[in-house]
């Protein structure tokens, strides 16, 4: 167990520090999860030509990143539940230091997958993904879905950062200059999690919202929530766990492969640069209409943006033409950040704070044993039968099938 950490100045002043704390878990959340998404497949061109990988290859040891993401989130879970998100922050953005590190001395394809696909996909599920969303679940109620819609805006802008930072990198160094960079990026989050995240409003006498329970408004706000059933049925579990595959699948695969898709089709560095720049960038736009589900019913915003995702994903396929890769990538960002964002409203509302972290943590677990083989399947047939038509359409009406699904569920907060 870490040893305590020092009272924040304005924990005696009475001020709330959940606000203090936002922008904190804001940065941790970004930096600490879009450098290691983003990075190896927007590399992917000089990997193939450095290290004579195939496209294959690329989407294998993404896939791979993928799966230790999602598994690591459960493990997450656990462990924060034990000794607090501020520990599991630090010690995931250590390994992701370590993961970077090597990376940028990898020469083969096991050490790609051991360093980049175990260590960083690890420390991002692990350290990043499963605690800044459990951050602002113990420190907010009445705030909750625009605070974690805040949140989760960072992984967009800072996104849109490594798109540009990587560019950079290829024209001007190299990718294992990108790579040894976000080694050092990692250790300042390890530091900026040890001195300014604190677990609960409980370790410093405050209260969620910094509102005491006698002072908690009972007039004018409409109904009190519904208290969350002690369970879930088997059904809407399975349904959470199709949307999340629903809306990991064709971000995923776009990041894998779009920017191999986008030179198929005749795109340049520049373009593909601002593109999915853009893309990360846009999706913020879709996480800030997330917080809608503190207004309206979660599952709406979730089934629609779970549509949105889907037919922009179909379009990117056809993006022959810069209008029509302009109009997918809107797409796909709106409803990838929509989609991430409303899920974590959704169950949290089922399932309540106590509970959210092990629940979200399992949901993306099972999700991401399906959502792993996509990116290698992909590309192999992307090595073989050329292009990738079949896996695009394929995952394109998987997740309207789990946009329809989401329409149906019932929320317990939205009446």
């Amino acid at each position: 167990m870490s040893a305590p950490a020092a009272e924040p100045p304005n924990a005696k002043t009475g001020d709330f520090y959940g606000w203090t704390m936002v922008p904190f878990i804001w940065l941790l959340y970004g930096a600490g999860s879009s450098p290691g998404f983003y990075s190896w497949s927007f590399f992917s061109s000089e990997l193939i030509d450095d290290l004579d990988f195939s496209r294959a290859n690329i989407g294998f040891v993404f896939g791979l990143m993928s799966l230790c993401l999602t598994s690591s989130t459960a493990l997450s879970g656990l462990v924060e539940a034990k000794w607090g998100a501020r520990t599991v922050c630090i010690v995931g953005n250590l390994l992701a230091a370590f993961g970077f590190g090597m990376l940028a001395t990898a020469n083969s394809l096991i050490e790609c997958s051991i360093y980049y696909g175990i260590c960083v996909g690890t420390a991002i599920g692990f350290g990043t993904i499963v605690p800044c969303q459990t951050m602002a679940t113990h420190w907010f109620d009445r705030y909750r879905g625009r605070v974690v819609a805040f949140v989760l805006t960072a992984g967009g802008v800072v996104g849109c950062l490594v798109t540009w930072y990587n560019t950079i990198m290829i024209n001007h160094w190299s990718w294992r200059t990108g790579f040894l960079t976000y080694a050092a990026l990692a250790l300042i989050l390890a530091g900026v999690a040890r001195m300014f995240i604190r677990n609960t409003p409980r370790e410093i006498g405050q209260y969620k919202d910094g509102i005491p329970p006698e002072d908690q408004p009972r007039k004018g706000m409409g109904k009190p929530a519904v208290t969350p059933a002690p369970k879930i049925g088997k059904a809407v579990f399975a349904v959470f766990v199709l949307c999340a595959l629903g809306f990991q699948l064709p971000w995923s695969l776009v990041v894998a492969h779009g920017r191999l898709h986008l030179e198929d089709l005749g795109f340049g560095l520049g373009a593909i640069s601002v593109l999915f720049g853009s893309m990360t960038m846009l999706s913020v736009a879709g996480r800030l209409c997330g917080g809608l589900g503190d207004f309206m019913k979660p599952n709406l915003v979730l089934g629609v943006a779970l549509l949105i995702e889907a037919s922009g994903l179909f379009l990117f396929l056809f993006a022959s033409y810069s209008i029509v890769a302009w109009i997918a990538i809107i797409l796909l960002a709106i409803g990838f950040g929509g989609s991430y964002m409303s899920l974590s409203l959704v169950v949290s509302n089922y399932v309540g704070a106590e509970r959210f972290s092990r629940t979200i943590g399992l949901i993306y677990l099972l999700a991401g044993f399906a959502n792993a083989p996509a990116p290698g399947i992909a590309g192999w047939m992307a090595d073989t039968i050329g292009g990738y038509a079949i896996p695009f359409m394929s995952v394109s009406l998987a997740t309207m099938v789990a946009g329809f699904f989401a329409l149906r569920l019932k929320d317990l907060k939205a009446k």
